[in-house]
């Protein structure tokens, strides 16, 4: 996420997120010792940054391959809501989708290892934005899709070598499919990229001013914030922390129900359905269920406090209720104090639809994401 002096926020490390306060004054000899705001159970189980990396690396790894070797009726399927999610999300956010070479650039950036040069492209792409699947997170995640490529790529490779083209490897298959599934995560991945870079909104919107809770405002040019005057690096870190688990936690969850929403869809032959899962769009939906479950109230809500013009709380409203749309289930609240709102709809806290919408026209934004490659 990007911070108004081109740095980063803590996304990549694990500060402490506690709000400190010193103790009153007190007779005691002993000289007074400083105090935390008690931590919940919650909090104190929240995974660290590294922990969540670690942990999207491997799952979108394992969500990548899986789309490399499922049949043609899945792999319609998941392009189907990844292409739609991309329209939806770019029509939400205002975030233009990236060129063939831009993308291409970033994968390239991701295989080098170098972080600080990732996070400057990937944060530079859109400036001022909160990229809500988080830049360290984003990073690790096609890292994992980029081992996942190699790997496919050297049993492609080790096929070859070894056996005349058709025959069947010890894996049950033979050169050609294996580098038909290396073409097929590889369209995945730029796919994926695009869809993560287009799910970002600028850092003065998010935030949160509610009455008797500790005030939270993304880092932001200085007089930008809408929802708090000044940033809050501590609550904003602890937030942060709270969206990174909840992304984490549905890109694992939506890998175990890769061989059984979405498979059984295709076998059975049934219409696209958006509740269908897959762990590597869920990334992006957990992403945005924690933002707007953890770090984005709605600033025109009667229980909140903003500090940005009228103009702004709008188009922060908007913003949020755009996101909220692409949960597909505005019959479930979140926790307070983000299930208030300015109109009387609520946040969904389960992020797969539960119903299908209408198809949306054939997205203008997938013509860019096919023509990058390793």
């Amino acid at each position: 996420m990007h911070t108004p002096n081109g740095g980063t926020d803590n996304d990549d490390d694990d500060s402490d997120t506690s709000s400190h306060h010193s103790a009153g004054p007190t007779h005691d000899p002993q000289p007074p010792t400083p105090q935390t705001r008690p931590t919940s159970t919650y909090e104190s189980h929240l995974p660290t940054y590294k922990d969540s990396q670690k942990t999207i690396k491997s799952a979108m790894r394992t969500s990548a391959e899986a789309y490399g070797r499922a049949p043609t009726a899945v792999q319609a399927v998941v392009r189907a809501r990844t292409a739609r999610l991309m329209n939806d999300m770019s029509a939400v956010t205002g975030v233009t989708p990236l060129t063939p070479s831009a993308l291409l650039v970033l994968r390239k950036k991701a295989r080098g290892r170098d972080d600080v040069a990732w996070g400057s492209e990937f944060r530079g792409a859109d400036d001022g934005m909160d990229e809500l699947g988080g830049t360290a997170q984003v990073r690790e995640g096609l890292r994992g899709v980029e081992d996942g490529l190699k790997a496919s790529k050297k049993r492609a490779r080790d096929c070859r070598n070894t056996l005349e083209s058709g025959e069947v490897a010890e894996t049950g298959t033979g050169v050609a499919e294996e580098e038909e599934q290396w073409h097929r995560q590889n369209s995945f991945a730029n796919h994926l990229l695009q869809l993560q870079h287009l799910t970002r909104v600028p850092t003065r919107m998010v935030g949160s001013s509610t009455e008797n809770e500790v005030p939270m405002q993304h880092p932001c040019p200085e007089g930008d914030g809408i929802h708090v005057a000044t940033a809050t690096p501590s609550s904003h870190n602890l937030a942060d922390r709270r969206r990174a688990a909840t992304a984490t936690a549905a890109v694992v969850r939506g890998n175990a129900g890769q061989t059984d929403d979405v498979l059984d869809a295709a076998d059975d032959e049934a219409p696209f359905e958006p509740g269908a899962e897959w762990g590597a769009i869920n990334m992006v939906l957990g992403a945005v269920a924690g933002t707007v479950n953890h770090m984005m109230t709605d600033p025109r809500a009667n229980n909140q406090s903003p500090a940005g013009s009228k103009q702004a709380q709008q188009d922060a409203s908007r913003t949020r209720e755009g996101l909220k749309g692409l949960l597909g289930r505005p019959d479930s609240p979140s926790p307070q104090p983000f299930n208030a709102a300015a109109t009387p709809s609520a946040t969904a806290r389960h992020f797969t639809a539960s119903a299908p919408r209408q198809q949306s026209p054939t997205p203008s934004v997938t013509s860019t994401t096919t023509e990058a490659s390793e």
